[in-house]
């Protein structure tokens, strides 16, 4: 009718229709079959994987860091100090001097319950929505190597002993907000209010350590940067 369209999706369809309009019936059948397919990959790319398996990477790290929490704790209580924390607290001094382990040992240390709860539901949650996208082996990966990045920039940058599975957790976060950007079925993400409430979650997280003392930034926002790199090179390769 003479009339501009600024609909961007709209116009996207409209050009679609125009495109096909003297297709025949087969080249229509593959069309909506090509569409079946891209509906069902973004509903298995944004459909996070509520049933974790009790061997999946998510439910042993859990396991694994609430078992050391609770030895730590009784071997306060029987011989008045937790000898694991002595062990394996991240310290930058001692690091330097060759005591390497604590880069990793690290991120199975908590301070308190408070501590261990907050990391644990953000594992949990972080957890879930990358798990049915990643493979075991990467997921791990990412893990690791984002909380080892964090400790190292926590090493170089901070004098004060740090410990705690942030920086690692974080990486996930920071994977997480990659997909939002970067992903091939990020439009389907980003109808997903649980895959954006959990990046506002971390990027909120990272913004409040910025103004509270006591807090490892540097092992966070090292953590963070670590899987957000990661997983654009994951995407890069995807593409």
């Amino acid at each position: 009718a003479g009339g501009k369209l600024t609909d961007k999706k709209l116009q996207k369809v409209l050009n679609n229709a125009l495109k096909y309009s003297n297709a025949d019936t087969a080249q229509l059948s593959l069309l909506r079959e090509e569409a079946v397919n891209k509906a069902a990959e973004g509903h298995k790319a944004s459909t996070p994987s509520w049933q974790l398996s009790p061997t999946s990477p998510v439910m042993l790290l859990l396991f694994t860091n609430t078992v050391i929490y609770i030895a730590g704790v009784i071997l306060s209580i029987t011989i008045g100090y937790d000898p694991l924390m002595s062990w394996g607290i991240l310290d930058g001094a001692l690091v330097r001097q060759g005591q390497l382990w604590r880069l990793f040992t690290a991120m199975f240390l908590h301070a308190d319950m408070a501590h261990l709860f907050g990391n644990m539901y953000l594992l949990l949650m972080l957890g879930r929505v990358l798990d049915g996208q990643y493979s075991n082996r990467r997921f791990l990966f990412v893990y690791f190597t984002s909380g080892l990045c964090g400790s190292f920039l926590s090493c170089i940058f901070s004098h004060a002993r740090s410990l705690g599975a942030s920086g690692a957790i974080m990486g996930l976060g920071g994977a997480l907000v990659c997909k939002l950007l970067f992903d091939k079925n990020r439009e389907y993400l980003r109808h997903g209010m649980l895959y954006a409430n959990l990046a506002f979650l971390v990027v909120f997280n990272l913004g409040y350590g910025l103004f509270n003392t006591g807090i490892d930034n540097y092992g966070h926002f090292g953590g963070f940067l670590c899987g957000f790199l990661l997983e654009l090179i994951f995407s890069r390769r995807r593409a």
